[in-house]
């Protein structure tokens, strides 16, 4: 009986260099090739990834995303062009990489991912890769995952930064373990903060490479671990994935006993208190600063500032509702952090 999918000598040509690996034969070109992919958010990482899969010979791809193509992508997302303008993301996409890639099935679906469809989307595929922009997106892929036992794939961008992990693998770890307070409505994603654009190429590569780590040999890197890119000074920090206390909504009850629950009257008391106080507030898109902190920070920044400080130095955690000061006090608790000031609105 012969196997399914199986290697051609046309396989054998195409990924010849392949095949020079130590320790990378037909078997693991098979597996490549018989492998289903669905691909959430059709942007810069989204191009990288869906072209990298397509030309490692990935049997079956489905691009998901509802947006239209606008000049500002065109630095980034490299598999459009001018002419594409106005069209949807993913039925371009799925067009050129069928073109370059006959030997990949490819599917567009043109539609927001959210957990009411995203079940129905995802069944039949190995992996899930989120390379969506929108936070709310990355909660329904996470619900998901989880529910169907099928592993993720996590991209995203800042500024100059990205980050890379692999969820719901053998080490169960989740999107909500990061990131434990889903926001009230969605986020603009690089629109708010900006992305540089060689790092789309970097990060999409990283996820690219940890997808077919694990197809190709049933191995990964990332699986419970987050990977952090810091373009402006070439570092690569790893991150172990520390659970949240409770995937429930937080509350000021149950917190870890580094974090330290104040209201905004008692601010000026800890400052007064406390030697050496790092002061961070926690900015949402487009805020405004003034001079009364030491550094304001995005959320997603903060576990990767942290490796400048010592653990035991007190820190202030301050942002406009409470939400995301608390969010980002667990996360320095789970890194070891001892003594964390998380400040809530007086009323």
């Amino acid at each position: 009986m012969e196997a399914e999918n199986p290697v051609t000598e046309f396989d054998l040509k195409r990924f010849e260099r392949h095949f020079r690996l130590p320790g990378f034969g037909t078997e693991n070109q098979q597996r490549i090739k018989k492998s289903a992919v669905i691909i959430v958010g059709m942007g810069g990482l989204g191009n990288i990834v869906g072209q990298q899969l397509a030309a490692a010979g990935i049997g079956r791809m489905t691009l998901v995303d509802f947006d239209t193509i606008e000049i500002s992508n065109l630095s980034r997302q490299l598999l459009f062009s001018e002419s594409d303008l106005g069209q949807h993301k993913a039925t371009v996409a799925a067009h050129r990489l069928a073109h370059q890639f006959p030997g990949t099935d490819i599917k567009e679906v043109i539609q927001a991912f959210d957990s009411k469809s995203g079940m129905a989307l995802c069944e039949g595929h190995d992996l899930i890769i989120d390379c969506c922009d929108v936070r709310t997106a990355k909660y329904s892929i996470d619900r998901i995952a989880s529910s169907m036992g099928i592993p993720v794939v996590f991209g995203a961008l800042s500024r100059f930064d990205g980050q890379v992990s692999v969820f719901h693998g053998r080490s169960s770890t989740s999107y909500m373990q990061v990131f434990p307070t889903e926001p009230d409505s969605k986020d603009e994603g690089c629109d708010g903060f900006g992305v540089w654009a060689p790092a789309v190429g970097i990060i999409g590569s990283i996820m690219a490479q940890e997808c077919l780590n694990m197809l190709a040999f049933g191995t990964t890197q990332l699986d419970g671990r987050l990977l952090h890119v810091d373009l402006k000074r070439y570092q690569f920090s790893q991150f172990e994935i520390v659970p949240a206390p409770s995937s429930k909504p937080l509350t000021l009850s149950g917190l870890p006993s580094s974090i330290h629950p104040i209201r905004e009257n008692e601010v000026q008391g800890v400052k007064s208190s406390e030697r050496e106080l790092l002061c961070i507030r926690i900015v949402e898109q487009n805020e405004s600063v003034s001079s009364d902190f030491d550094l304001y920070l995005a959320l997603h920044d903060i576990l990767w500032r942290s490796e400048e400080w010592e653990k035991d130095r007190p820190i202030l955690l301050q942002c406009h509702a409470g939400k995301r000061s608390l969010e980002a006090a667990l996360l320095l608790s789970g890194q070891g952090f001892s003594n964390i000031y998380a400040v809530f609105p007086n009323t």
